[in-house]
């Protein structure tokens, strides 16, 4: 972004310049909120004044070692669909004032349905089987909202888990497809 356009975006405030400058080239909004304004020390950017957490766009210790992998070793897996889902709070493109929630509070990182073989003594068919697999670093704990997730899944006969690697997703899926796992 060059000094003219950063100045412009000072004039029209933020969400004003996005609607004129910034909806062609989306990078660009990130690159202003970023960049700390002149005269102002590194560190004091626009994102970090507007409340705007610069950590959603680094790559996190959960992400690096439990999502990611996880994610790989699940679809990697025959009889196994898995899908990242999405819940947060977030500021709108079009307006930065605008704060858009997705999903539900404590919703799991993590769904899947993982195929199951039925046991003879269970009629021999193949059942898929709601897997919940939320990702937390070594250290990571549960908010009380992604608790009573588990609680809701786990009550309506669903698998919850805390996933902290790829091995930790390995030893998930083979202790569902095993049948090991609660229910009703």
């Amino acid at each position: 972004m060059s000094d003219a356009e950063f100045e412009r975006f000072r004039e029209l405030g933020g969400a004003a310049w996005l609607r004129a400058e910034c909806r062609p080239r989306p990078a660009r909004y990130w690159e202003v909120f970023a960049r700390p304004e002149p005269g102002r020390a590194a560190g004091d950017s626009l994102a970090e004044r507007a409340g705007i957490e610069s950590r959603a766009m680094a790559q996190t210790p959960e992400k690096r070692d439990a999502q990611n992998p996880a994610l790989l070793v699940a679809g990697g897996l025959p009889g196994v669909l898995a899908w990242r889902q999405q819940s947060g709070v977030f500021r709108s493109y079009d307006d930065p004032a605008r704060i858009v929630r997705i999903g539900v509070p404590g919703l799991a990182d993590c769904g899947m349905v993982v195929a199951v073989t039925i046991t003879p003594e269970m009629v021999g068919r193949t059942v898929g089987v709601a897997v919940q697999a939320e990702f937390k670093a070594e250290r990571g704990a549960q908010s009380d909202a992604q608790k009573n997730w588990q609680r809701a899944v786990e009550a309506r006969g669903g698998v919850y888990a805390v996933v902290r690697s790829g091995d930790g997703m390995r030893a998930l899926i083979d202790r569902v497809a095993r049948g090991e796992f609660g229910g009703r």
